[in-house]
Order: structure tokens, then C-alpha cells, then sequence
């Protein structure tokens, strides 16, 4: 798994479309998901996720819905994919 590819339709920007990468570490716990937030976009905005060896594709989608809903930003999401 590369990234998760979003399309949002952000209140300030309009229709969007953007990546998070996701990145795998090894030295880190292998349960551990921690994100990264973005420099350039709103600090809700995360640029990547970095995540454990132990972490499945679902897991982190699971991660990704519960991140937009805790930001409030569910309702703009459009649709994921997984890259």
C-alpha cells in the first residue's frame, strides 16, 4: 500500500483531490499509526500516515474514517482508494 488517494469537496477550496501517503516503519511498534499533518493545507489536513509493520490495509482505512469523522470533515469526503 502506497497511499490513500481522497476526493473531498472542502468548504474553502472546492472539489479536491489529494493523497496520504502511507509510510511503513520498522522501528517503530508494529501497532502504531500516527499521522503526519500537512504544512501547507489547514492543520486538519494530514500529508502522511506512518504506520507499523503490523498494520493491514483496513486498519488504516478504519483509521483514515475515524480521523475524517473526529475533524469533522466526513460529510465533505467524496470517496477513498487505496493505492
Amino acid at each position: 500500500m502506497q497511499g490513500v488517494w481522497v476526493e473531498c469537496n472542502h468548504p474553502r477550496y472546492g472539489l479536491e483531490r489529494y493523497k496520504i501517503k502511507v509510510v511503513r516503519k520498522f522501528n517503530v511498534p508494529t501497532d502504531t499509526i500516527a499521522p503526519i499533518p500537512s504544512r501547507r493545507r489547514d492543520p486538519e489536513h494530514i500529508n502522511s500516515i506512518v504506520v507499523g509493520r503490523g498494520v493491514s490495509e483496513k486498519e488504516i482505512m478504519n483509521y483514515m474514517v475515524e480521523y475524517f469523522r473526529r475533524t469533522g470533515m466526513m460529510d465533505t469526503v467524496l470517496w477513498m482508494k487505496i493505492l
